[in-house]
This record gives structure tokens, sequence and C-alpha cells, in this order.
């Protein structure tokens, strides 16, 4: 792939989420095949026997929801024991490490249980549109900060900052709470949709910019429209990180947080389209094969076999 053509997909990822819209057939146009098996595979998905278990509302983007307790209590304890015994981050983001991906987790592991539990897949897929594709299972620490509660809060950066993340025209990312989340620990902080887009439009928002936080403070940004990820261990949410501007590890002193985030995308995602594909591609856990996963996994998790 040449690099004008890299350039040019770069740049359509960073235009406007309206802009992106309008532009998207072009992916259709040159991936026809791939897309009609994401309809097909959504249509299979539809016609399966798995019940909806939450549901995204579309204005909002922003949900909290309900996952299978059984599951929900080996994930959280597993990532505890991620948080205990791995002291090195898979990122460079020193207010939010990565301390795995989805390479770190087996077929029968709690986490990938439940990240292809048909039931959330479904409900993945009816707020996509498409069959999901499932990117990524993430264990995020955000450590405490050296800023105390009452002083002013500026000196944040990347993702600390209010975005739009710009891989996707809707991205699915399920949170998981494996500590307790108040205001102080850093929750990640979102902007429902409409206001969302309300902001975009008045700013000529390109996704993926990073508003300062003194830009932040002129928004003048309603109270009402903010949603936060709080809440005691296992608490749950979805969100759609493409469509809301939210920020995330603002913590203070002497509080962290600990949280499994669970990423899906659709097939305009950036991640896994033929032509100039972001990022270094991800890799499978040795015993998550074709052949070692159902029907069901098998679509969620195409991406990486086809």
């Amino acid at each position: 792939m040449t690099q004008v053509t890299k350039r040019l997909f770069k740049s359509y990822d960073n235009q406007s989420l309206s802009t992106k819209r309008r532009l998207a057939f072009f992916l259709v146009i040159m991936e026809p095949l791939r897309y009609l098996k994401s309809r097909l595979s959504y249509s299979n998905f539809i016609n399966s026997s798995a019940d909806t278990i939450f549901k995204i509302e579309e204005k909002i983007g922003f949900s909290k929801i309900k996952l299978p307790d059984p599951l929900l209590k080996n994930v959280v304890d597993s990532t505890k024991k991620i948080k205990e015994t791995r002291s090195t981050a898979l990122n460079d983001k020193p207010y939010l490490r990565a301390l795995s991906d989805i390479s770190d987790y087996a077929i029968d592991s709690p986490e990938m249980t439940l990240a292809t539990n048909p039931g959330v897949l479904r409900s993945v897929q009816e707020y996509l549109g498409h069959a999901p594709f499932l990117y990524d299972i993430t264990a995020l620490y955000s450590p405490s900060s050296s800023i105390s509660n009452n002083s002013e809060r500026s000196p944040y950066s990347g993702s600390q900052l209010f975005h739009r993340d710009g891989d996707d025209l809707r991205i699915c990312k399920i949170w998981v709470l494996c500590s307790n989340v108040t205001m102080e620990n850093g929750p990640t902080t979102l902007i429902d949709a409409n206001e969302s887009e309300r902001i975009a439009q008045s700013i000529g928002y390109r996704q993926e910019t990073k508003l300062s936080f003194e830009k932040e403070l002129a928004l003048n940004i309603q109270v009402n429209s903010l949603k936060y990820a709080i809440g005691e261990v296992g608490t749950t949410y979805a969100t759609d990180t493409a469509r809301l501007l939210h920020y995330g590890s603002r913590t203070f002193e002497e509080n962290d947080r600990l949280v499994l985030m669970l990423h899906y995308v659709s097939f305009y995602s950036c991640y896994f389209r033929r032509f100039a594909r972001r990022g270094k591609r991800k890799t499978l856990h040795p015993s998550v094969t074709s052949d070692s996963t159902n029907s069901i996994q098998k679509i969620a998790l195409r991406g990486y076999f086809y």
C-alpha cells in the first residue's frame, strides 16, 4: 500500500463524524465481499436464539448494563490478579496503563467467554448495525495522581482530555469496573451523543482531536448531558466512544481505578479493513483458533481469522 493511500485513509479517519458517514460508501465499494459477509453475519445473529441482554439508547450512546453474574465475578477476580502480577504496561500512557490485550486470553478464559457470549454479541450488533468484530480485551489501570481534589484541574493530556475516537463510525466499549469507582477515581466521563454532536458541529470538531482543558471550560457543558462510569466492583457500562465526547483517568491523590474493557467495532473500523489498516495487527492467544471456536465466536473473531 502506497504512502499516499495511507495518508488518504488517515485523513478520512480524522474527518468530522458527519463527513465520514457521507464518505463511508467508498469503503463498501472497495471491499464489497467483506461488507456482504458482515451483513450476512448480522442476519445470522438476528436469527439466532440468543436474547438481547442490554440496549444502548440511540440518543445517549451510553448505558449502565447488567451482564451474567457468574462470568462477571470471575472476570473481576482475573483482572485483579493481572494487576497484581503485571508490573510493565503495554502502552506508554503513565495515567492509563494497559496491562493486557486480547492475546492474553485463552479460549476458555472468563474474559473471552464473556466477550463472545451470544447475548452480549447480539446486544452489541443491534447497536452497531453489523455483526460486531471483537477487537480487544484490555485490563486498564489508572494510578493515583499527585493532584488534590481541590486543585486547579489542568495538568491533563491525551485521553484525559475530551475527544471522540476516530477508528469507526460507531464503537461499543463495555467497561467492567474491577475496583470501586467514584468521581475521585477518574471515571470514564462522557457527553451524551446528541449533545456531543451539537458541540462537534458548533466548533468544527474533527475525530480524535483532543480539546484543551481551557476549551472544555469554554464549552459550558450542560451538567445533565454528562455521564459517568461510576459504581461498585462489578458495575458495567456500554459506551460509544466514536459518537460521544469523553475522557478518563483524571485520578486524584490516593485514588486509582481498575477496569476491564471489551472493545467491539463494525465493518467500517480502520482496524480490520484490507486497505491501509491502522495500527499494529494484534494477535490472539495460541488457544484461540478457527478450529477451537464455535460458530458464534468465529463471527466475532473473524477479523483475526480471515
